[in-house]
């Protein structure tokens, strides 16, 4: 059996084979071929069109397997479709989004790409504390290294737009300080109930949906009124709406808890509050009585769609005249 050459050799014959084909007419056709900047050479399978019109077709594809196909076709789908391939990222477990960080760090280019992050790195497994063995990737990482990773991810998110981050673990209430100090601004924003929520509102000056879950928060009474300028749609509870909506552009809000007969006087003075003006609102009440719409439009003049639901199942719509 004959010996392969070494490999010195072989880099060689390699280096003259290239040279002898890069004079040939037909290294020069395939050249322009594989080429991205000449939209009329993609292979006699494609019609010639301008990239636009391809950026038009791949912006209406939603199947992420459709995507990564595209991906394949040739370089030039694969610039215009990996912007879509990226654009919306699921972190649906710890081990995952570990993996999704490091290769945000290690291509750069993809962050530019994400505009919607539905992140979960809730539920941190105990081997990263305290338990062994640890998968061999983890053995000499402690926990906070993990942090530093996805918040070195966060930064490079450029033109990021929706975030929803949800964390129920005590290892999950640290990345509040850091969001706050990574610099992204965003438009939409999905937030657990921690400590630190007015520091991350404090940081988000453009931010004009905001959803805040999991019970009242402790937080947000503490939070200053000129932060968060732009809100404009809020889902959260009505103790956090006493100080969300005062003062603030608030046009549509949903309370995540049901109101009782009490609390129906103090909620609607809060919702007169908003310089939107509110027009949507959608509540849970325990009960109705005759007089509580005369006093829901007189406190909230504006509102063009005020849904109510009843705890007996019931629900009432109501439409007003001011368009």
């Amino acid at each position: 059996m004959k010996k392969p050459p070494p490999s010195g050799r072989r880099n060689r014959r390699l280096c003259s084979f290239i040279n002898k084909l890069k004079g040939s007419s037909e290294f020069v056709h395939m050249e322009g071929v594989l080429s991205s900047s000449d939209p009329t050479t993609l292979g006699k399978h494609l019609p010639a069109l301008p990239p636009e019109l391809y950026e038009a077709i791949v912006a209406v594809v939603d199947d992420t397997r459709d995507l990564l196909r595209l991906c394949l076709v040739n370089s030039l789908l694969h610039d215009i479709t990996v912007r879509y391939l990226y654009r919306r990222l699921k972190l649906k477990d710890f081990r995952r989004a570990i993996g999704a960080c490091i290769l945000i760090l290690k291509k750069p280019a993809v962050a530019a790409y994400i505009t919607h992050l539905d992140a979960d790195f809730g539920e941190v497994p105990d081997w990263i504390v305290h338990q062994w063995p640890k998968p061999k990737i983890f053995l000499y990482t402690f926990a906070p290294a993990y942090c530093r990773i996805m918040f070195r991810a966060f930064r490079l998110m450029t033109k990021l737009q929706h975030l929803t981050f949800k964390n129920t673990s005590p290892l999950g209430r640290l990345p509040a300080m850091n969001l706050a100090q990574s610099g992204i601004q965003v438009a939409s924003l999905n937030l657990p109930t921690s400590i630190f929520e007015h520091v991350i509102l404090q940081s988000q000056s453009l931010l004009e949906d905001l959803e805040i879950h999991d019970g009242p928060s402790f937080s947000i009474p503490v939070l200053q009124q000129t932060a968060i300028p732009r809100l404009k749609r809020l889902v959260a509870f009505h103790e956090d709406a006493r100080y969300l909506i005062p003062g603030r552009p608030v046009v549509e809000f949903r309370p995540l808890d049901t109101l009782l007969e009490k609390h129906v006087p103090g909620c609607l003075d809060i919702l007169a509050q908003s310089t939107g003006p509110l027009r949507r609102v959608k509540l849970l009440m325990m009960r109705i009585d005759g007089m509580f719409f005369i006093r829901a439009c007189a406190a909230i003049p504006h509102v063009v769609d005020l849904i109510i639901h009843a705890m007996e199942n019931v629900q009432y719509t109501v439409f007003g005249s001011t368009p």
